[in-house]
């Protein structure tokens, strides 16, 4: 049923789960048995749970899985409070379960992405959302996953960074810095949690085709496609099997590593 990984009775808490990849990603762990919680934004209740009843139908449904189990939960993710009072919640969800107790899974998946003006200024609002968005809040949720996950020895975690961690990117110092500080993190915790059962890796996707990339014009995506050696943009959906790759135990030997999904733009 499950095919080369299998999650089957694991649960993964999904952020971003509305975007893109966080939709792939979460269609890509319940096609593996995992039963999910999907997080995004206040205003996208609608979408998750379109997302929601799209998986359980497709997924889960289609497939003669004995899942029945989406929860969706609404959160932003640049309020402290709120993402300090995310995991407890989807605690409380997976305990009103049957068939699950635990959160097995964490996937950070949730960023901002936007241009920037060094030159001006205009930057530091931005900075300071940018690292909210895209590092503090990882860093807070993963510190509530693996204090959770060592009681059960056992988890995965998997960060979403970005190529422009690597590369850099002219007008994206503050997008580049933000997801260059999940390296140092996914590295820390991989390192300190290791003999706890807990794995954490961290996926750093190339030019993916979303919605995100409305911000280029059509001359400048063109410029990032002939950059690929491969000679095309990347899919959410390959996303969405590196991911689900390192939350199966076939990547049970496998911690502190960043998987490059880019094409072969960028190669370390």
């Amino acid at each position: 049923m499950c095919g080369f990984v299998c999650l089957h009775g694991k649960t993964a808490l999904v952020t971003g789960a509305a975007g893109a990849i966080g939709m792939a990603t979460a269609q890509s762990l319940a096609m593996q048995g995992a039963n999910l919680i999907l997080v995004d934004i206040h205003g996208k209740e609608k979408a998750l749970q379109e997302t929601a009843n799209n998986i359980q139908s497709k997924c889960y449904n289609e497939n003669d899985m004995d899942v029945d189990s989406v929860d969706i939960i609404c959160c932003d993710l640049s309020k402290e409070e709120e993402v300090k009072s995310l995991f407890n919640k989807a605690i409380e969800k997976v305990k009103e379960k049957a068939n699950y107790q635990t959160i097995d899974i964490l996937v950070n998946n949730a960023g901002l992405f936007k241009s920037d003006d060094w030159n001006t200024g205009t930057n530091e609002s931005y900075l300071h959302l940018a690292m909210k968005i895209n590092f503090e809040a990882q860093f807070i949720l993963c510190q509530d996953a693996v204090k959770y996950m060592a009681q059960n020895k056992y988890g995965r975690i998997v960060n979403v960074a970005s190529i422009g961690a690597y590369s850099g990117g002219v007008k994206y110092a503050c997008y580049c810095s933000s997801k260059s500080a999940i390296l140092g993190l996914t590295k820390s915790l991989a390192l300190e949690y290791a003999k706890s059962g807990i794995t954490v890796n961290c996926v750093a996707p190339g030019v993916i085709d979303t919605p995100m990339l409305n911000i280029l014009t059509p001359e400048e995506k063109e410029i990032n496609k002939s950059m690929v050696p491969i000679g095309r943009l990347g899919t959410p959906q390959d996303i969405a099997n590196a991911i689900t790759f390192l939350c199966s135990n076939n990547a049970e030997y496998i911690t502190g590593q960043t998987i490059h999904v880019n094409g072969g733009m960028v190669m370390y």
